[in-house]
């Protein structure tokens, strides 16, 4: 998926700014996980995107053919500050690592884990 630097009529909640982008984990629902921190079925299928420049990360929906069906921010109340990588635990809890605020030295670099709110 190609978005400008710019507003896009195509993808408009990725906002504009510059671009940094990356791919994370697919994301498959287990209803036998004994977790009760695991992400809901309704993110079953999807592929999680992250945009360190514009600090947000999207959730794409997949079909059986592994084929877009929609794209929406994951999480959209949340704050990420530069997300380097993620990855789905053995839990079914998505981990984020934040890069920080700044270019250099970050005190507020982290791993945050994203639980569902009840």
């Amino acid at each position: 998926m190609f978005y400008p630097a710019g507003p896009s009529s195509r993808f408009p909640l990725f906002r504009s700014g510059g671009r940094s982008s990356a791919a994370g984990p697919v994301y498959v629902f287990d209803s036998k996980l004994a977790s009760a921190s695991r992400l809901p079925a309704e993110y079953d299928n999807a592929l999680f995107l992250y945009e360190w420049m514009r600090n947000w990360i999207g959730v794409v929906k997949l079909d059986a053919q592994g084929e877009r069906v929609e794209i929406a921010r994951f999480a959209p109340a949340l704050t990420f500050k530069r997300p380097t990588d993620l990855k789905i635990g053995s839990d079914g809890v998505l981990y984020v690592i934040e890069f920080g605020t700044g270019w250099e030295n970050n005190t507020d670099a982290q791993i945050v884990r994203v639980e569902p709110a009840e």
